[in-house]
């Protein structure tokens, strides 16, 4: 489970190397949207559910960019939990 506000870190860029740089930001820019959609949308009770296939649905991109973004920040094979802790709103 991850907790609200989800932050997708995306690994910095090689020096000098413009390929990898373009790389850097198309993720980047990725992960600005799925940050934006996930934040955007308010947990049910206290957690929610998101398929990564939902996600790359509303975001209109591939589910494997979606899953190879949030896999690393604790999401599972199929998706990822957002929770709010107690106590903030």
């Amino acid at each position: 489970m991850v907790r609200l506000p989800v932050s997708i870190p995306v690994p910095s860029p090689k020096r000098g190397d413009d390929a990898s740089y373009w790389e850097y930001r198309a993720r980047r820019e990725l992960a600005d949207k799925v940050e934006a959609f996930l934040n955007a949308t308010p947990p049910g009770d206290n957690s929610t559910e998101y398929d990564y296939g939902l996600i790359a649905q509303e975001l209109k991109v591939e589910k494997q960019s979606i899953r190879d973004l949030l896999y690393p920040v604790d999401g599972g094979s199929n998706g990822i939990t957002v929770y709010w802790p107690h106590g903030v709103i």
